[in-house]
């Protein structure tokens, strides 16, 4: 229930985009903001557990949750297509998001998923594609990063442009830049060309104006590194799936 995501979702609508929020958490309440982090550990090593096998299923399950979802509207947005009209300009018809232009964006546990994204996506068995995935200040560190797809999926997935956004804070105490380096090999494993932007003065959720308000010296807001991550990440989608 973070209104910051809220408020970045609503960008994004108004873009043309679909956006499914993902609760990996499955958080209702709030409680993984709270002080006492033993809830919060707790659910995050279950996440890691057997191979991220938990988190691996909710990953699919959003995924799946995003492409069943149909709308009936006079005017459709970029992000869909049309049943009656193999294209997204239609005005009538019953649309459904496009499997082949589909991004995942992550701010700080949410480059986890994201690793996720990767991995499932190359199972020859599913039929969607996400060429565009963007973290802000990600904590992509894992004790281990298989460098080897467990099924490639060869096809029409390797003929798109395949690109990532890694937007990074250098002050983050978070993510080390050997695990950045660690991260972008695995990512360039799966045929995406990876990018990363660094940012100076920039510490852990720093795209979010609440962090200016956190106790905890890890964290703090950087209007510049916010301001300037956000627009490279929207040229990003604009360029890719828009």
């Amino acid at each position: 229930q973070d209104v910051f995501l809220f408020f970045k979702a609503s960008q994004l609508a108004k873009l043309g985009c679909v956006v499914l929020i993902c609760d990996i958490f499955s958080d209702p309440t709030g409680w993984a903001w709270d002080s006492n982090r033993t809830k919060y550990n707790q659910v995050r090593n279950d996440l890691a557990r057997d191979d991220h096998w938990l988190l691996k299923s909710r990953v699919l399950a959003s995924i799946q949750t995003l492409l069943s979802t149909t709308f009936s509207l006079s005017t459709s947005s970029s992000s869909v297509k049309s049943d009656d009209e193999q294209n997204a300009n239609t005005t009538k018809g019953t649309l459904h998001v496009d499997k082949d232009r589909l991004a995942a964006i992550g701010w700080c546990l949410g480059a986890q998923p994201i690793l996720e994204v990767l991995r499932v996506q190359s199972w020859s068995f599913f039929d969607f594609s996400v060429p565009t995935l963007i973290s802000f200040h990600g904590v992509y560190h894992r004790k281990e990063l298989p460098m080897e797809k467990e099924d490639k999926n060869h096809g029409r997935q390797e003929q798109l442009q395949r690109q990532v956004l890694i937007c990074n804070g250098i002050n983050d105490p978070f993510v080390s830049q050997e695990d950045l380096q660690r991260t972008k090999k695995f990512m360039e494993s799966f045929d995406y060309k990876v990018d990363i932007l660094q940012y100076n003065n920039a510490w852990h959720g720093f795209t979010n104006p609440a962090q200016a308000f956190n106790d905890n010296d890890a964290f703090d807001y950087n209007q510049a590194a916010a301001q300037s991550s956000w627009e490279s990440a929207i040229e990003l989608i604009q360029r890719t799936l828009l």
